[in-house]
């Protein structure tokens, strides 16, 4: 195996993010607004926003079995 391969190389990021949104008490009760012109943003008075990232590098590993395979080619088992 060639260690010097570059598939290792890559660091994979993954994350969520999670928001709660306050609107303005003027355009609280005029929803039909937003949905009318959903281009515009709604006037926000708070947001509360929750994240999580992870991020982790890939790593091949190998191993020796001794494996039992049927006549058709299926592995039936291994030590």
């Amino acid at each position: 195996m060639n260690h010097n391969s570059t598939i290792c190389d890559s660091l994979i990021v993954r994350g969520w993010i999670r928001a709660t949104v306050k609107l303005d008490e003027q355009r609280e009760n005029s929803i039909a607004n937003i949905v009318a012109s959903p281009t515009i943003p709604p006037d926000i008075s708070s947001m509360n926003l929750w994240s999580a990232f992870i991020s982790c590098e890939p790593r091949f590993k190998t191993a020796m079995f001794d494996l039992k395979v049927s006549a058709a080619g299926a592995i039936l088992g291994a030590a």
